[in-house]
Formats: structure tokens, C-alpha cells, sequence
């Protein structure tokens, strides 16, 4: 966008979603980058109702944009798949919240999708007891579900994690509880981060482009704007890749000692 001599607005994400579609009906803007929002989103609508070019990133996938994003179940399906073919059988998931609304009117797809994803790949070793939803995305709250599911007195010898935040979490609630990892227990994270490969150990992962996805959003909104269409449907499916590190490995048997 530098290159085009555009200006960015970012609106951020705000609890106050009615408020802050004031502000996106008010903006000087000639289009919009939708990212990751949630279903019935009052600042997606007001952004559509403006009728200048939008391109959605991730979610709603069903808002009349174009779209890019990844294909979130066959990704998350391939990482569970992982585990299963290590021989893992029980094994938890650190979620992200479904919706982020008591009525669960706003729905995050990506969840659902990497929920179902994680169940296919299961197949019957799915257990929906061992899902555990942690609010926010960040490490605190991963760290602290994963250490209820490990001192459990039959703890899950995998985690899957819907980021690698999340993942980074159960890493720091195994090395508390002096569970070895991936010995007796294997971690599995999502997205790739810079800090996957830092992590001790380093972290198994699905790999998404984000630089892609930002790149193609830009070029996309920016060719709309020059070339006066408010909007026209296309997408782009980017490709998603599962990055095996040093912290998953066939199950070994846990030592009970360890969990206290």
C-alpha cells in the first residue's frame, strides 16, 4: 500500500461493535480489509452498506466479497491425523472460544472448523471431555486448562492447540508439572509463529502464509479501487503446511509421580 501511496485506517476489534460501526460508516476511505471478523458483525454490515470495494481475510466466509483464507479443517484435520498415526489416543484440544457472545450470535467460524477438523482427524479417538476452551488466545489461560488436564488421573498424552499461544501454554504447564515433552506428552500448535521455532522444544505446527494473506488482500482491495467495482466475488484458498519439530513423538508411559 506504500508503494500505491495509500493511507491505512486500522479500526480495531472493540466489545462495543455497534459503536465502532459508527466509525467505519463515518470513515474517509475508499474500501475496506475485512480480517478475521465475526458472524453478524455490525461493522462488517456497515462496511458492505457503503458499497465501496471490501475483501474479507479468514472469516465471515460467507460475507458477498472476495475472500482469502485457508482451508482451517483440512489443516487442523492433518495436524490431529499426526497424532493419531503416532499411536496417540487420548488427546485434548486447547479451543478458542465458539462464540464471543452469551446468545452465540457471533460465531467464529474458524473454530468450528478447526474443531471439526480435529474430530475428523480423531476419527473415534475424538473425545469431546478433553476440549477445552481458553479465553483469550494467549498463554496464560492454555497454561492454566492444560495443567487441570494433565494432573487429570488419566492425563491426555497429546495437546492440540488452536495456536501456537496456546501450545507455548501447555509447554509451560508440562515443564511445571515435570512432564517430559514429547516423551509422555506431545504438543501440537497452529500457525507457525516465530516462536514455534524457539520454543523448548521446538514446536510441531501447522504453517499458514499470513504475509500472503496480507499481501493478496492489499493487491486485491487496491485493483478494485482503481478499477471503480465495488466488489466481485473471488477467492484464494492459500495452502497450509504441517511443520513436524521436536515436540511430538509416539506416546510413552506416563509416570504418575509426576503429576502433583
Amino acid at each position: 500500500m506504500e508503494d500505491a501511496h495509500m493511507g491505512l485506517l486500522l479500526i480495531p476489534d472493540s466489545r462495543y461493535r455497534e459503536k465502532t460501526a459508527e466509525t467505519v460508516r463515518a470513515a474517509a476511505v475508499d474500501g475496506f480489509i475485512v480480517y478475521s471478523a465475526v458472524g453478524n458483525d455490525a461493522r462488517v454490515e456497515a462496511a458492505l452498506a457503503r458499497g465501496l470495494p471490501v475483501v474479507t481475510v479468514d472469516q465471515p466466509r460467507d460475507a458477498p466479497t472476495p475472500f482469502i483464507g485457508i482451508d482451517d479443517r483440512a489443516a487442523a484435520s492433518t495436524a490431529a491425523g499426526h497424532l493419531r498415526a503416532l499411536g496417540h489416543r487420548r488427546v485434548a484440544v486447547l479451543s478458542f472460544v465458539t462464540a464471543i457472545d452469551r446468545e452465540q450470535r457471533l460465531v467464529l467460524e474458524i473454530t468450528q472448523d478447526r474443531l471439526a477438523g480435529y474430530r475428523e482427524g480423531l476419527g473415534d479417538r475424538w473425545d469431546e471431555r478433553l476440549v477445552c476452551t481458553c479465553r483469550p488466545n494467549a498463554t496464560e489461560p492454555a497454561r492454566r486448562a492444560a495443567l487441570e488436564l494433565l494432573r487429570e488421573p488419566a492425563p491426555p498424552t497429546a495437546i492440540l492447540a488452536m495456536s501456537d499461544v496456546l501450545a507455548l501454554g501447555a509447554l509451560q504447564a508440562a515443564s511445571e508439572l515435570g512432564v517430559p515433552v514429547p516423551q509422555e506428552l506431545s504438543v501440537v500448535g497452529f500457525d507457525d509463529s516465530p516462536a514455534a521455532t524457539f520454543a523448548t522444544p521446538a514446536l510441531t505446527t501447522v504453517a499458514q502464509p499470513h504475509e500472503e494473506k496480507g499481501r493478496l488482500a492489499a493487491e486485491w482491495l487496491l485493483e478494485a479501487i482503481a478499477g471503480g467495482r465495488p466488489r466481485r466475488r473471488r477467492k484464494a484458498i492459500l495452502p497450509t503446511e504441517l511443520v513436524v519439530r521436536e515436540s511430538t513423538a509416539a506416546p510413552e508411559k506416563r509416570r504418575a509421580s509426576r503429576r502433583r
